[in-house]
């Protein structure tokens, strides 16, 4: 073998081990994550409320986050949320919201586009997976009039649903079981309370 073939030959070996080093340090692109949608909608009814959501800013990440303890949150880069947190918790809520009043649906407000007499303010404190094996959802909601922001009924939210399984598609089917149980808990009292006389008008089917 001559100089220059044990050059070439020297260079191709070493361009082969660039390669497969490159290919060894290349991550594979993160699992993305979706709230469950809901099993029916509310299209057909008139718009009864908006509804507004704040998360804490520290799940105003893609990633999915866990609570390890009181002081220690763990942000997965491989397991992501599909669209913002806020988002898919808003959009989780109306929809189920809608399935749940009696006289009309909600809608995701806060853009402009959407205009109704009555908002629904939802705060969250906390809403992620423990390492315990549990979802965490705690917070207080609102209900008001959009104009004059009179009260029409409110409380606070707690639920602490076990995790059914180890991988994030549990994590996140809890997630979705929390927020369904939050929606059934505020849609129960607005009924109630809408059929107190003067609370606020009845939509006009």
């Amino acid at each position: 073998m001559n100089f220059l073939q044990k050059k070439w030959r020297g260079t191709g070996i070493a361009l082969a081990l660039m390669t497969l080093v490159a290919a060894c340090g290349t991550k594979p692109p993160p699992r993305l994550y979706v709230m469950a949608p809901p099993e029916a909608d509310a299209t057909s009814l008139p718009v009864e409320a908006t509804l507004r959501v704040t998360l804490p800013a520290y799940l105003e990440r893609p990633q999915i986050v866990v609570r390890r303890n009181t002081y220690h949150l763990v942000p997965n880069d491989d397991d992501q949320w599909a669209e913002p947190l806020d988002k898919a918790t808003a959009r989780l809520l109306a929809e189920e919201l809608s399935r749940k009043l009696t006289r009309g649906k909600v809608v995701v407000g806060g853009n402009g586009d959407v205009t109704a007499a009555r908002e629904y303010l939802i705060t969250l404190d906390a809403f992620e997976p423990l390492d315990s094996g549990q979802v965490l959802l705690s917070g207080r909601w609102q209900l008001r009039d959009a104009q004059g922001g009179k009260n029409l009924a409110s409380g606070t939210l707690h639920q602490l649903r076990n995790i059914l399984g180890k991988d994030p598609t549990a994590m996140v089917a809890a997630m979705s079981e929390a927020l369904t149980a939050v929606a059934q808990e505020i849609a129960g009292v607005s009924n109630a309370k809408r059929g107190v006389k003067g609370l606020w008008p009845v939509a006009v089917m």
